[in-house]
């Protein structure tokens, strides 16, 4: 459209705008979309177009955002979302929204750089997204040595979009960010000693009703439509693979590598669309998509009941997203797993909008990933792997796991659950863990060890802990433990606290089946006076306390079992409650050892000593 242009005037039949200038055919494009529940920081990109979006007005009437403007008369505007910068178009008409980006404006619309990069890539927000379909038309259009290619009007390729959204009546849109991926090698070259280069976008809804599962029928709202308004960021050019998005699309259990199981790759028909590869991204939306050509808009969409989804084969995936009240299970078969594999602009992420959800597959982190779970949502990875990515959970929802295993655990919200029953498989490890205020780390029956570097995180866990017991009723915030608020076979339990090379690990060893070394800081499910965690109460532990009885500022392995900090009568009590016993599966049966009549004789003659040394400092 070069420098100054009319306002586009639009056939409501047709819904093109035919430009004055020539035009060559324009090669189809295929289309990939990639969600993400969190939108990601600018991406590191061969070509940025737009990332901040900051508004500069020009002489011809036209205010350009990172060298894009709207000629259709919908507005767009600088939003912000969160602290960060988005494009925010409102598609104020029944058909179209229309941005266009010119090369004197942004000089990354060079033809050049097209060609260099051929694949585009941009983050799409549609949960305002509500009626009609959400089709994305690309048209480019430019001059040159071998006359004008492409223009507004002509040729472009559309991707139907409409399996990404929540329709009306539902009262929220997909609460996911999308990932656009699109391979733009078929309209290339471009020439490149030209005038000018225009970039444009529509975004269209096409239909101004929406299908009503209640009635059964496409309501016509008579063109009192309401605007539409989509957001959008981080568009680059860049020669990264294109990534493949999919929304199950099944009502029923079915297999992962089954193609029309999935909506979202090809054409017209929304099926196809498996999601496998690093940087892919998986939905399962309340609604699954039929569509419709010859109307070109999509038909009913069926409710999606809980299902069991199979990986069949092993899958990779950089995002997976779930927004469904019904429950759903990723199972598998033959020992298939899931991986999750982010990529440049595609932030790894497990995101769970709504319901109770489970992956009993084996999932390994290949990158840090970020685990969202929304407030009264529950999302079970019950065979998490030991991982070269670390898990950071936010989001008020809960987050249950057999066991947590890579560089760094950072709860900074909700709250993580290590699943109950008690075994060296329950065991985590982790290089750093943090719990955000307010969060909670869960350990129920388990273990955790921290192989930290640098500094002792030792003082921070045990004001984690002492936060987690609250008081005894262990549902603080912290660390804490579901188990020990009720003990077992009348024996008090807690979560006792140390370093490694504290209690017989200076030179390295295992510990609940993990191998440790000395600079770590371990943390045990044990009965309360065990003092040197080894899963008995013993005359060690009684030594330990003994030394430190009448003591301030003491910590467990000096015989503090209630975590006031001071050792004495009662710290002693829950040691005598416990004497000569030990753990299920650790060193013996709790209850089962008799005390041997020297034993108790001599932790006879130290409890005495203990009271005559307390009466003493009173004196």
């Amino acid at each position: 459209m070069g420098e100054q242009s009319n306002n586009g005037q639009y056939d409501q039949r047709n819904q093109r705008v035919w430009r004055q200038r020539g035009m060559k055919a324009l090669a189809a494009a295929a289309i990939a979309v990639t969600g993400m529940l969190l939108r990601a920081p600018a991406a590191s990109a061969d070509v940025t177009i737009g990332a901040d979006w900051t508004p500069v007005s020009n002489s011809n009437g036209f205010t350009y955002y990172d060298g894009i403007t709207n000629y259709s008369g919908n507005p767009l505007a600088q939003v912000d979302v969160n602290g960060n910068k988005w494009l925010q178009l409102d598609v104020s008409n029944a058909y179209w929204g229309q941005t266009t980006g010119q090369k004197w404006a942004n000089a990354a619309l060079a033809p050049d750089n097209f060609n260099n990069n051929p694949h585009l890539e941009f983050d799409l927000d549609l949960s305002q997204w509500h009626w009609g379909n959400a089709d994305y038309k690309l048209e480019l259009g430019n001059d040159g040595s071998a006359g004008p290619q492409g223009g507004q009007g002509g040729p472009n390729v559309i991707r139907q979009l409409g399996y990404l959204t929540v329709p009306l009546p539902a009262s929220s849109g997909n609460p996911f960010i999308q990932h656009v991926s699109m391979d733009l090698s078929s309209l290339l070259p471009r020439q490149t000693d030209g005038t000018y280069l225009d970039f444009m976008q529509y975004i269209e809804p096409r239909y101004w009703g929406y299908y009503d599962n209640t009635a059964q029928s496409w309501l016509d709202t008579g063109n009192n439509y309401s605007s539409q308004r989509v957001l959008m960021d981080n568009l680059r050019l860049t020669t990264d693979p294109v990534k493949t998005n999919g929304a199950w699309n099944l009502d029923a259990d079915g297999t992962w590598s089954t193609p029309a199981n999935w909506a979202g790759a090809n054409f017209g028909d929304g099926s196809g669309g498996m999601p496998n590869g690093a940087g892919n991204t998986a939905n399962i939306l309340p609604v699954g998509h039929v569509y419709d050509v010859p109307n070109q808009r999509y038909g009913s969409e069926p409710t999606l009941g809980g299902h069991t989804i199979t990986l069949d084969v092993p899958v990779t995936l950089g995002v997976l997203n779930i927004d469904n009240s019904n429950s759903y299970t990723v199972a598998s078969t033959g020992g298939n797993g899931l991986t999750i594999q982010g990529a440049v602009g595609v932030p790894a992420a497990i995101n769970v909008a709504l319901g109770s959800h489970t992956i009993s597959a084996p999932v390994t982190l290949a990158s840090d990933t970020t685990v969202s779970v929304a407030a009264a949502s529950a999302l079970t990875l019950s065979g998490l792997q030991t991982s070269t990515g670390g898990l950071t959970k936010i989001g008020a929802g809960a987050l249950n796991v057999n066991n947590v295993r890579g560089p760094a655990l950072n709860v900074n919200a909700g709250n993580v659950s290590v699943l109950p029953g008690r075994s060296t498989n329950g065991t985590s490890k982790v290089g750093a863990l943090s719990v955000g205020a307010g969060a909670s780390l869960d350990l129920n029956d388990q273990d955790l060890i921290v192989d930290y570097t640098g500094s002792s995180p030792l003082a921070t866990i045990k004001s984690l802990i002492v936060s987690g017991y609250n008081n005894s009723s262990w549902n603080g915030s912290g660390i804490r433990s579901s188990s020990a608020l009720t003990g077992f076979n009348g024996h008090s339990t807690a979560l006792g606290y140390a370093e490694a090379s504290a209690v017989g690990y200076a030179s390295g060893g295992t510990f609940r089946g993990q191998p440790v070394d000395n600079s770590s800081v371990l943390v045990r499910y044990t009965l309360r006076g065990d003092a040197d965690l080894n899963g008995s109460v013993d005359l060690t532990d009684f030594t330990f306390l003994a030394g430190n009885f009448n003591g301030t500022g003491k910590g467990w392995q000096q015989g503090d079992f209630n975590y006031d900090g001071s050792v004495d009568l009662t710290d002693f009590t829950f040691l005598a409650g416990n004497f000569n016993s030990s753990m299920p599966g650790d060193v013996g049966g709790v209850g089962a050892p008799v005390p041997e009549p020297a034993s108790l004789a001599a932790f006879t003659g130290l409890a005495l000593a203990c009271v005559a040394r307390r009466r003493s400092r009173a004196k």
